[in-house]
């Protein structure tokens, strides 16, 4: 206590942060120890008291059930041993600008926690900064903690990383442009995979105690980290997706475009790697998130969606469809058209969504298709799982009709021989499509959309 100047020790002896009574007990702790206590908001007792698991043991159980090893790249002891490093002076400053967060420290853990998801940690020092006026001794403060906290903890868990992942090229990948370490301490992303339950007035995990590097390069997350476009919209989709290996990726210019690009982006030992761009059409009137939009406006379906998975008329599954013969895709089954084959797209019918038997005759559209007279586009094509079996909105009295028969498949062609706008699917050329079918693996995620929309909605 003596440490604290006497005007400001009630912003300790009081927090609220403090479990009463406890005042008395923190005689003989370091000042940063009092901070660490202080720095755990009510809502994490809560957790504890309700039997709900860290972020840490969710990284773990999750990384278990994936098969995927991890390893720290820094002990507790070393964290530790760094804060009670500081100079005392600046250990009271560091345990005064945690007190006086008071009831305000739920709200800065969860900024934490969500800058820490979206992998900003560089941003803690701006956010520290802000919420505590700097003079000298502040400043001295957060130059120790940018310097001993950030950058040379960096150094160390970069070169375990690189050891760990058995290629000397990551630690110049973690550098910035100048030579410095300034990036954040390595971490991993799998705590997506499995979201921490709610309890009320709960709102965020606990906090990391030590970062983690996954062993087998080619399942990371993580790695070179994007730096194209779809590099980045791939990285995000497999972050809200654990496990996904594959995202097809359409972008657009605009929401009404009608003309964009489609890449195959591909995760291996090297990172998020994406192929050469392809020129694809999507529908007459442009893109359009799914829950926006309605059967027959003339919109693609903008959002992630899985490759889909349907169950024709003769009980038949089928990922993709053609009139022509399999063309070696391994990424589902392959359905070769059949006569009857009509696919349901009438608004609120039982048929919309659906792949049903009906002769040319019953299968009338405009809305529902005759696949059997449709041997151009429908070539070969491949289900994106836009409102698509097994939970189809639309077709029962009342439902919305999102979307039915979205397919990527091969582009149609006006008198001139230009590709035409679809009536919401994508398409590609002919070769191009029998190169993007041969190319998808199991578990291949769509991606479409505005670029600008799909980099804030992934």
């Amino acid at each position: 206590w003596d440490l604290i100047p006497d005007d400001q020790e009630s912003l300790v002896r009081d927090n609220p942060n403090l479990p009463p009574g406890a005042a008395g007990t923190l005689f003989g702790y370091q000042p940063w120890v009092v901070a660490a206590m202080l720095s755990i908001p009510p809502c994490e007792f809560a957790r504890k008291a309700a039997g709900l698991d860290t972020l840490d043991t969710i990284i773990a159980r999750t990384s278990d059930k994936q098969h995927i090893p991890l390893e720290g790249l820094e002990t507790v002891e070393e964290q530790l041993s760094v804060l009670s490093g500081m100079p005392v002076d600046l250990q009271v400053k560091y345990l005064l600008a945690v007190a006086k967060l008071g009831t305000r420290t739920a709200d800065y853990f969860e900024t934490l926690i969500s800058l820490y998801a979206q992998h900003n940690v560089p941003a803690y020092i701006p956010l520290m900064t802000r919420l505590e006026p700097m003079d000298k001794d502040g400043e001295a403060m957060m130059a120790f903690v940018e310097e001993e906290l950030t950058r040379k903890r960096n150094h160390t868990m970069a070169n375990r990383a690189a050891a760990l992942l058995a290629t000397v090229a990551l630690v110049p990948l973690l550098r910035s442009p100048s030579g410095g370490d300034t990036v954040a301490p390595a971490t991993t992303t799998m705590a997506a995979a499995e979201p921490v339950a709610a309890v009320p007035g709960v709102v965020v995990p606990a906090p990391i105690t030590a970062p983690a590097a996954v062993t087998v390069p080619a399942d990371r997350l993580e790695g070179p980290q994007p730096v194209s476009t779809c590099q980045q919209i791939a990285y995000n989709v497999a972050k809200a997706n654990p496990g996904t290996t594959q995202v097809i990726v359409v972008l657009t210019a605009t929401a009404a475009s009608t003309t964009g690009t489609l890449q195959v982006a591909d995760l291996g030992a090297q990172g998020w790697q994406c192929g050469a761009a392809m020129t694809a059409r999507v529908g007459r009137s442009g893109v359009r998130p799914l829950l926006d939009r309605r059967s027959g406006d003339g919109t693609t379906p903008a959002g992630v969606f899985p490759l889909g998975r349907m169950t024709a008329w003769d009980g038949q599954q089928f990922s993709f469809f053609g009139n022509a013969a399999d063309p070696g895709v391994s990424a589902g089954p392959y359905r070769r058209v059949q006569y009857g084959d009509c696919f349901g797209a009438t608004p609120n019918h039982p048929d919309y969504g659906h792949l049903v038997y009906r002769t040319p005759g019953n299968c009338p559209g405009p809305d529902d298709e005759y696949l059997p007279a449709i041997t151009g586009a429908y070539v070969h094509a491949a289900l994106i799982g836009a409102n698509m079996e097994p939970d189809v909105s639309g077709d029962a009295p009342g439902e919305t009709p999102y979307a039915a028969a979205i397919f990527l498949h091969r582009h149609s062609y006006d008198g001139n021989g230009a590709s035409k706008p679809t009536s919401g699917c994508v398409s590609l050329s002919q070769t191009n499509l029998v190169s993007v079918l041969r190319a998808m693996r199991p578990g291949v995620m769509f991606a479409i959309g505005q670029t600008d929309w799909l980099l804030a909605n992934t």
